[in-house]
């Protein structure tokens, strides 16, 4: 079957292309030629039908060749051995699997068309490749199924809810750049201290600060930095509107030290930062000697950026009376017995004080829990806890677990296995 003129200019650019363009995939070059064939069908040369509900046989073995003469210059473009094609193809709610023919028959050129031919067959490997990429189509349109499900059900008990009690775990702070304590961030983040064979816990330690304080120190400063310099994302503005919209108010638990939460604008007064606040100082030695703030010692700690460590005439001392001790951050480290945790008491207090109002005020409460591991549970205990306190005070309260681990987003009235901000951003 030749085409003319008056189709060779598209099917020449179609059956061409991979010349122009490089190597094309196995569903670019099924698209190029059944396009081909259609144009080919649409001259009288061919025939396209679709496979579904076609009880005929159209497909048998043969030769789809073009043959246009343009600018002096012979094209042709077979597809050799045809066999019934599929193809999955849909968008993130649907995937729609489409079945194209194409039988054509040529006798003309068989040189020209074989070698076309032999160019645009597919490999051994090509309809597993589409079957892989049909098989990925599928998995990711249910993940987002799943994903718009629990986004409508929580939404769903926010309508209901007149209170919020958030509960914030390091899931929450990764999503704006942070690092974790259980994830890879600390080689990444601190590869001079990483080469020196330490790690998160060996610095988040009291001992660190007594056997080198310098190290520890330009390691606290320069995280303490790096928390103030970067923008909480903005899951963190959609989460104080909606707690501020609340007629019961809304209180914040949360076991990080990185300061996000008031850099978003949470009223301080509403927080709980039960492991401290890297905000804050208290002295090494003497933990009774009281605790202050640090945003006026971190600037003045100078760090040499080579060993990442501080200049010992610039480390932060205790504000007490006659002593000259190092200070260290008032946050809760490993193995430590010395934290004054007297700020953290204070909160705890407060939080209980509101959630006493709560029962009082039979108020519906939901408990929304955000990046908390099973790790370390401290989160994850207070969410229970305060669940179980509102419901024996006959409060309605929902356990909502925010989390990409789908275990980890378990144990509570609804499981949202998907990132923070990947969530908040839909409420």
């Amino acid at each position: 079957v030749c085409v003319c003129v008056c189709v060779s200019c598209e099917v020449a650019a179609l059956l061409t292309a991979k010349h122009s363009n490089g190597p094309l995939s196995q569903t670019q070059r099924f698209r190029q030629t059944s396009r081909a064939a259609q144009i080919l069908g649409d001259s009288g040369g061919g025939r396209m039908s679709e496979a579904e509900g076609d009880a005929g046989n159209p497909c048998q073995d043969g030769l789809v060749a073009a043959e246009v003469n343009d600018s002096g210059a012979d094209v042709a473009g077979v597809l050799k051995n045809q066999r019934e094609c599929s193809v999955e193809d849909g968008d993130a709610a649907s995937s729609v699997a489409k079945r194209v023919c194409v039988s054509v028959s040529s006798n003309d050129k068989p040189t020209t068309a074989e070698h076309a031919g032999k160019q645009l067959n597919t490999d051994d490997n090509d309809d597993s490749e589409l079957e892989d990429a049909a098989a990925a189509a599928r998995a990711a349109a249910a993940v987002e199924e799943q994903k718009r499900n629990k986004i409508s059900q929580l939404q769903a008990i926010l309508q209901q809810c007149d209170a919020l009690l958030l509960l914030c775990g390091a899931g929450l702070s990764v999503d704006s750049g942070l690092g974790a304590y259980r994830d890879n961030s600390f080689a990444r983040d601190f590869p001079v201290l990483a080469a020196q064979g330490l790690s998160y816990s060996d610095l988040a330690r009291p001992s660190a600060f007594s056997e080198n304080a310098r190290r520890a120190w330009g390691w606290y400063a320069t995280r303490i930095r790096t928390y103030n310099a970067t923008q909480p994302h903005q899951g963190y503005a959609t989460l104080l509107k909606l707690a501020k919209a609340l007629e019961g108010g809304y209180f914040v638990v949360t076991s990080n030290e990185d300061m996000q939460l008031a850099q978003a604008g949470f009223d301080a007064e509403h927080i709980v930062e039960c492991h401290g606040s890297l905000a804050f100082l208290q002295c090494l030695s003497t933990p009774r000697h009281g605790i202050w703030k640090s945003e006026k010692h971190i600037p003045k700690i100078s760090v040499d950026a080579a060993t990442l460590e501080a200049s010992e005439e610039t480390l932060p001392r205790c504000q007490a009376h006659r002593c000259s001790s190092v200070a260290r951050p008032n946050v809760l480290l490993f193995g430590d017995s010395d934290w004054n945790s007297d700020r953290t008491v204070r909160q705890q207090k407060r939080l209980q004080t509101w959630l006493e109002t709560c029962v009082t005020s039979k108020r519906k409460v939901l408990v929304l829990e955000i990046g908390a591991g099973t790790a370390v549970p401290t989160i994850r205990a207070q969410s229970e806890r305060a669940v179980q306190e509102l419901r024996s005070g006959n409060c309605k309260a929902w356990l909502v677990r925010i989390n990409p681990s789908a275990q980890e987003a378990g144990g509570g009235d609804l499981a949202v296995p998907f990132g923070a901000a990947e969530v908040l951003k839909f409420l």
